[in-house]
């Protein structure tokens, strides 16, 4: 079916321009990867992703400009006293000074200070104020049962697989950016605690993290990074303290995302351990909320001391808190928190790859638009050769990138299905090497389709603010936001320059480049139609190039420092030929199944491009050009014109 973007107004210059109907049907290509993939009912599977599809575009994307703009902000209580963020400063300021009143006593913070001085343990607390339209957002999510979808049923999830959940979250985060990070992180600690919680805690806190009750569910956050601990987790100084069977938390946590979350995780060091090392790292549900001795719901001592002002994701709140004796419950064992910490890592960082191609995905839906109905010289934008090759080049790059991810996801679930044979038994010594090869390739493929998406959702919102002209650069069009909202990606869930790191140290240590070798051979082995041989071949050298590359890091007289010079562009080396591979085993496949040469057309341009031992050719470009319909509106190549 061919696309049809003349259906979104041209006219409507608000930030929630286009309203597309459903961003399931403006992504064939995601389409056809859960009907390769997703074997069991595949109707129902197509019906959710369109309800979700359209959910997304048409009810949650339009408040995402307001969302924007709007912003969070942080509100303050002093006894009954509720306080915004610069009269509690004042307050501060006069408490700390011992003012015994305001010189204005019958203000807010008058009144605030002359309770405090008569009750000096009068609680203070912090709140998050979140724009309507995002509390709105969640509460529409919540109502169709939509967080917690890869979270098990008997506990409220929906029991779906990896690839359907990162699918959901694709359109979440090209509806909204903050959105996105509101779901992520809360089905991530759901799945923390269902993977190393006791019984206790999964029956406790994963029905109400994945709760459809709009008055009654919780938010998850994921709380890591301290001033001094960053990328380095040696310099972790939170403290807990053992306390009878619960422990007490004490320090301070920032950039914390969703710091007013209901079920936080927070990686502390253990009473006794060695600071300035990895020792005694260990990991905790921190709840929001606790109940006294008479049942009554009391409030943990944490606070949010501040919330940061960001370049984006405007109405995803980012924090620090301050921990002050928190009741704290122990997930797993001490001294465990690392190992339990990289596997929520991992997980994020897919999904920040996914949030990125979301924001690409939408980059590219803004620019099409425009360029369909923005006529200069006498034609559309998107009737002229130049722009014809930045539009067929973006749908190519979101295409190849969606491969990437979304392989990833599939990996994810065949491991999962193995592992669960193991459990029961009824594991094969086959199952067992597929088993370790799985767990490789994800342990590889997961920085790669971080650094990847994220890298590329910068380059595609560049585009499109480039694309849309002065109009891409004033707020009263969405794209300014996506390339706002774009930078993000590279940074959280460990930069990209980590994530490089990453690679390499998955590569030394636990020899994940020969397995991922073996899945582009895998991949290129199907690959058997002579138009596109010439293109396997150079694949093939792409292979070549990557073990090239390897030894000449290895055999560098500084080799440690070689790999860390190289590593960025080592990285994209593998993600070149990687997604090459992809590209040709779905062309492929298409080739067999449908007659249709689309796919190919593409993996032709993408092979050109990128793999070409000289400079991108002309042929690549002009590729572009030629098929720009097939590559653009997704229409059907029924054969090759030469």
């Amino acid at each position: 079916m061919a696309l049809d973007y003349s259906v979104f107004s041209a006219t409507d210059q608000k930030s929630e321009r286009p309203k597309s109907q459903n961003f399931f049907t403006y992504n064939p290509h995601l389409k056809f990867l859960i009907q390769r993939y997703e074997g069991n009912d595949p109707e129902l599977t197509l019906d959710i992703l369109n309800m979700i599809g359209e959910l997304s575009a048409q009810h949650l994307a339009p408040s995402a400009a307001e969302n924007d703009r709007t912003g969070c902000r942080l509100q303050w209580q002093v006894g009954s006293h509720k306080l915004s963020q610069s009269e509690f400063h004042r307050f501060h300021e006069l408490r700390e000074k011992g003012s015994k009143e305001s010189s204005h006593p019958d203000d807010a913070v008058g009144r605030a200070l002359r309770d405090f001085q008569a009750d000096p343990q009068l609680p203070i607390f912090s709140d998050v104020l979140l724009p309507e339209g995002a509390q709105e957002q969640v509460q529409s999510l919540r109502e169709q049962s939509l967080i917690g979808l890869p979270l098990p049923e008997s506990y409220g999830g929906g029991g779906l697989s990896q690839m359907m959940a990162g699918a959901a979250q694709l359109f979440y985060a090209q509806a909204d950016a903050s959105l996105f990070l509101r779901v992520m992180l809360t089905e991530g600690v759901a799945d923390l605690i269902d993977n190393f919680g006791d019984d206790d805690l999964k029956k406790k806190y994963i029905p109400l993290l994945c709760s459809d009750d709009p008055n009654h569910h919780y938010i998850g956050a994921m709380v890591i990074t301290e001033p001094e601990a960053g990328s380095d987790l040696k310099g972790i100084t939170v403290k807990a303290i053992k306390k009878d069977n619960q422990y007490l938390l004490g320090g301070r946590k920032i950039f914390i995302t969703n710091p007013d979350a209901e079920a936080c995780v927070v990686l502390a060091r253990v009473e006794g351990a060695r600071p300035q090392t990895l020792e005694g790292l260990t990991l905790f549900l921190v709840p929001k909320y606790l109940k006294d001795d008479q049942g009554q719901q009391t409030r943990n001592p944490i606070l949010i001391e501040n919330l940061e002002e960001k370049l984006g994701i405007h109405s995803s709140p980012t924090g620090t808190m301050l921990f002050k004796g928190a009741e704290a419950y122990l997930i797993g064992n001490e001294g465990d928190g690392l190992k339990q910490m990289l596997y929520l890592m991992n997980k994020s960082r897919l999904g920040i790859g996914t949030q990125g191609l979301g924001i690409a995905e939408q980059a590219f839906l803004e620019s099409a638009v425009f360029c369909t109905q923005r006529k200069q010289f006498g034609k559309t934008l998107a009737e002229l050769p130049l722009m014809q090759e930045i539009l067929a080049t973006m749908r190519i790059e979101n295409e190849a990138v969606t491969s990437l991810i979304f392989k990833s996801y599939h990996y994810i679930d065949q491991y999962r299905a193995l592992r669960r044979k193991n459990q029961t038994g009824e594991m094969t010594p086959t199952d067992r090497e597929a088993l370790e090869k799985y767990q490789k390739l994800i342990r590889i493929l997961t920085p790669l389709a971080k650094y990847r998406g994220s890298e590329w959702s910068v380059t595609a919102a560049d585009r499109a603010v480039s694309n849309l002209g002065g109009y891409g650069y004033i707020v009263d069009f969405p794209v300014e936001r996506l390339m706002r909202d774009a930078k993000i990606t590279t940074i959280y869930e460990g930069t990209n320059n980590m994530m490089v790191l990453d690679i390499q140290r998955s590569i030394a240590r636990e020899s994940t480049l020969e397995v991922l070798i073996e899945d582009i051979e895998s991949h290129l082995q199907a690959v058997t139609n002579s138009s596109l041989i010439p293109f396997k071949d150079l694949v093939f050298q792409g292979v070549e190039s990557i073990h090239d590359a390897r030894e000449k890091i290895l055999k560098s007289q500084e080799p440690d420092t070689a790999q860390q010079v190289e590593a960025r562009r080592f990285a994209e080396l593998l993600i070149r030929v990687y997604e090459a591979g992809l590209m040709l085993e779905e062309a492929q496949f298409l080739i067999d199944q449908e007659n249709d040469w689309r796919k190919a057309v593409m993996a032709m341009k993408y092979i050109t491009d990128q793999l070409s031992p000289s400079t991108p050719s002309i042929t690549g470009q002009m590729l572009s050009v030629k098929y720009f319909d097939s590559i653009f509106y997704m229409e059907k190549v029924e054969s090759l014109s030469h």
